[in-house]
């Protein structure tokens, strides 16, 4: 018994019973279908498979957390979103680099603890956005 479940157009999990308790997890993505000269298709992807014995109702648990964590697809609207985030934050970084070359040129060791500690904290405050953007 195979169960196979299209997540986005180019991946997606497919699971297969082999019997016995044993199954095989295939995650797929990048996805790329061609027709050949003979009218038959053909499908290339990176695959990452792994087999697990399993019990009863478990097949399912697994291919459900695989589909809703794994496979989750962006909207246009999280699009939008992560688009006007790296607007915002890219000028600190940009500003934050050129000041750190500036203090680096002087050899102002203390500015430059202090401009990284600030890159730090920026670069975490982004993350931090971008993830709760990401995650919904």
């Amino acid at each position: 018994m195979n169960i196979g479940i299209t997540a986005m157009p180019d991946s997606g999990v497919e699971v297969s019973d082999m019997g016995t308790g044993l199954s095989l997890v295939s995650l797929y993505k990048n996805a790329v279908t061609t027709t050949n000269s003979d009218g038959t298709q053909s499908i290339t992807a990176t695959c990452y498979t792994l087999q697990m014995r399993t019990m009863d109702g478990l097949l399912d648990e697994v291919k459900n957390n695989f589909y809703y964590y794994w496979s989750k697809a962006k909207t246009a609207e999280q699009d939008e979103e992560l688009a006007a985030l790296d607007e915002e934050y890219q000028p600190q970084f940009e500003s934050l680099q050129q000041s750190m070359t500036a203090a680096t040129l002087r050899g102002d060791t203390d500015l430059e603890t202090s401009l990284k500690e600030s890159y730090t904290t920026l670069e975490s405050e982004y993350t931090t956005a971008r993830e709760a953007i990401t995650n919904g």
